[in-house]
This record gives C-alpha cells, structure tokens and sequence, in this order.
C-alpha cells in the first residue's frame, strides 16, 4: 500500500516538473523566435549571436529534460498501476483463505459439538 502512495507522489512530482519544463520551453521558443525575427531584421552582433545560440542550446537541454520527465511519469504510473493490481490480487488470496479457513473452523466446531454431545450421551448411558 505505501509503495502504491510513494508512486503515486512520484508520479505527481514528475508531472509538475513536466509542467514546469514544458512551461520553460514555451519560454524558450518564444524567446528564440522573437531573436530570430530580429536577426532578420537588424544586424546582429556577435553577443546577440552567442545569446541567440545559448537560448538555441537551453531549449533543447530542456526538451531532454522534459521527454526524460514524461518517462519518469509514465514510469511512476505504470508502478503505481502495478502495485495496485498486485494489492488487489493479495486481497483477493487473503479473502478466498479468510472464507476457506473460515468454513474450517465452521466444520471443526460443528464436529465438536457432535462429540461433545455424543461423548454426554454416552456418560449419561453409563451413569
């Protein structure tokens, strides 16, 4: 039950941090295209260049690491799913032998009862 709680706070901080790099990419692009348009448009030093070439560089560290938090998600989910369905399973085993030990116990009582009343009747014939 706690490995399906851990997985699912995983799951759940990939997610924000696949919002938060998705979130910088969007930046990023925007930023990119806007210094590209100006390329276009002005003569552009050599530290418009450099910068142009390090948000160009950024943008695709932060795809990596976006499409590396999309794998952890889907990781964390299948983990979650999984614990899930092994839980489910272990609850149906411990349900199935609860009824099974129980009709034993049912049985086993019933069979001392008769004994019981068998072993009274049989002390009464002797008395």
């Amino acid at each position: 039950m706690v490995d399906i709680v851990k997985a699912k706070d995983e799951a759940l901080r990939a997610q924000t941090e696949v919002k938060v790099l998705s979130e910088k990419c969007t930046s990023l692009g925007k930023e990119l295209n806007a210094a590209k348009i100006q390329l276009g448009n002005v003569d552009v030093d050599l530290s418009d260049q450099e910068k142009i070439q390090s948000i160009t560089t950024e943008l695709n560290t932060l795809k990596e690491e976006l499409i590396c938090a999309n794998q952890k998600v889907d990781d964390y989910r299948t983990m979650a799913k999984n614990s899930e369905n092994v839980l489910n399973e272990s609850t149906k085993v411990n349900d199935a032998y609860k009824k099974d030990v129980t009709a034993e116990i049912e049985t086993l009582k019933q069979k001392l009862e008769t004994a019981l009343r068998d072993a009274t009747e049989r002390q009464e014939a002797l008395e």
